[in-house]
């Protein structure tokens, strides 16, 4: 999976003010792109049954001397500082589908399932807490959850060879302190070179929107992207 990755936090002052919207790439020196192992099984319970499985991680640390200043939580870090950013992202997904059509040719379905998102932002460097300065402060967002989700799938064989097809996941929840949107889609064609091995090519598009809302450690929010090719291998039996 080689994807593009974007995005930004925010993490605001527990005693009150907003936190700078602090860009990935262009604060915290994140990577654009990045080329990523994922893995994924499909076992077919019956004919119109399936169920899902995939996880892929991205993970990054950095080193940046940001050109503007940064409040994140209850710090500022002040222009022309060198940061060190941790950026950590697991996502794996579990899927049951139906199938309402399933022949020869073609396959619709649609299922529910769950996602296991765990985040890790971190940014550490010299900063002030008012007036006061720190050789080393840190601030970050370290969590987790698992979402449930809906989703539909669609495939189309034009060959004995050759098959298109695509899929769609969606959650939009809001639950005690946190509020968040999760879109996974993507498109593939597959050329069946052998009886049981295969080979294709993907687009995959990620968007997770993640904010909450906690009196204790401050507000904070994120939006985080991927998007790009995905070359894959497939064994089937």
């Amino acid at each position: 999976y080689w994807p593009n990755i974007s995005g930004y936090f925010e993490i605001d002052d527990p005693d009150g003010g907003d936190g700078t919207n602090v860009d990935l790439d262009d604060d915290a020196g994140v990577d654009d792109w990045e080329v990523l192992p994922a893995g994924s099984l499909t076992w077919r319970l019956s004919n119109n049954t399936r169920i899902q499985g995939e996880y892929f991680n991205v993970g990054q640390s950095a080193k940046n001397k940001i050109s503007r200043d940064l409040n994140i939580g209850d710090l500022e870090f002040e222009v022309g500082t060198k940061i060190k950013s941790n950026f950590d992202m697991d996502i794996a997904r579990a899927f049951f589908g139906y199938s309402f059509v399933k022949n020869d040719n073609a396959e619709l379905g649609a299922g529910v399932g769950l996602h296991y998102i765990s985040l890790d932002l971190s940014v550490k460097g010299k900063a002030y807490i008012g007036d006061i300065p720190l050789l080393e402060a840190e601030r970050s967002i370290d969590e987790w959850a698992i979402v449930p989700n809906v989703g539909g799938y669609a495939s189309y064989a034009f060959s004995p060879k050759w098959l298109v097809g695509a899929r769609r996941d969606w959650i939009s929840a809001d639950v005690d302190i946190y509020d968040g949107t999760l879109w996974n889609v993507e498109a593939h064609v597959q050329y069946q070179m052998f009886d049981h091995f295969g080979v294709g090519l993907a687009y995959r598009y990620l968007d997770l929107e993640l904010s909450t809302n906690d009196s204790k450690t401050g507000d904070w929010r994120t939006e985080v992207d991927y998007s790009g090719p995905l070359l894959f291998f497939t064994a089937n039996f």
